[in-house]
């Protein structure tokens, strides 16, 4: 199974798993497993209509077998 690791604007996050609200709150970023295969980890942005979460984001996976990479330009429009 891949390590999965997120990015925004090249910076990695420190991403948890999403268990209640006030962890949205507090964190910003979150993933989320539930019902996925055990190596998914899908981003989750808690505040979406939040201009500062405008940014390139990238979701990277590595394992034995090598890596890949994708990358996403999302603009929030206040």
């Amino acid at each position: 199974a891949p390590n999965i690791t997120w990015y925004k604007d090249d910076k990695k996050l420190s991403l948890l798993a999403l268990r209640s609200a006030d962890d949205c709150r507090i964190n910003g970023f979150h993933y989320t497993e539930k019902h996925r295969l055990p190596f998914a980890k899908h981003l989750v942005i808690c505040k979406p209509s939040h201009t500062e979460n405008t940014g390139v984001y990238k979701c990277e996976a590595k394992n034995s077998k090598g890596n890949s990479s994708s990358e996403a330009f999302l603009n929030v429009l206040g």
